[in-house]
Order: C-alpha cells, then structure tokens, then sequence
C-alpha cells in the first residue's frame, strides 16, 4: 500500500533534529488536527510515545510520522506533499 505522505529529505532532516531534543525516548512525531485557529482547525505537533488506535504510521527516510486524525481532516487543509514540510519547516 501506498504511504499517504513522503518525506522531503529536509523534513526528515528536521524530525531528527527535533526528536533528538526529546528527553523521553519518543518513538516518533505524532501530528493531528484539532478544533481552533482562525480556519476552525489547528494543526497539532508532538511527540510520539506509542501508537494510539487509528492512526496511520508513515515510515519514511529513517523516521516515523503518526497521524493521529483521519487523512480527510488533513486533505482538507494541505495537500498531501506539502503537510510535513509546512509544519516542520515554517
């Protein structure tokens, strides 16, 4: 089956980079979506502990991204390529 995000070789770059700042041995970068921000919607970004229920494991390049809502949400705001790379990068 086909990932629903690849990673940039910057983006990934940028998740190490912030994983190696983490303190508690995440797994990985968890991002969501969840109610605020002016569009309704605000992007969420965070470690990863564990992988919750439901959600999809991109494993790209060396690391690990959980999206913790469903890929409609994400659709909706970004497209596909581009997601990972805004949130890390701006």
């Amino acid at each position: 089956m086909k990932q629903i995000i690849t990673l940039s070789q910057r983006a990934a770059d940028r998740i190490r980079e912030i994983m190696s700042e983490d303190k508690n041995n995440s797994i990985g970068l968890r991002i969501g979506v969840k109610s605020g921000g002016c569009a309704g919607m605000e992007y969420v970004l965070e470690y990863a502990k564990e992988k919750n229920l439901n959600e999809e494991i991109i494993e790209d390049k060396g690391v690990k991204v959980f999206i913790a809502v469903s890929y409609t949400h994400l659709r909706a705001h970004e497209t596909r390529g581009n997601l990972v790379c805004r949130l890390l990068l701006e």
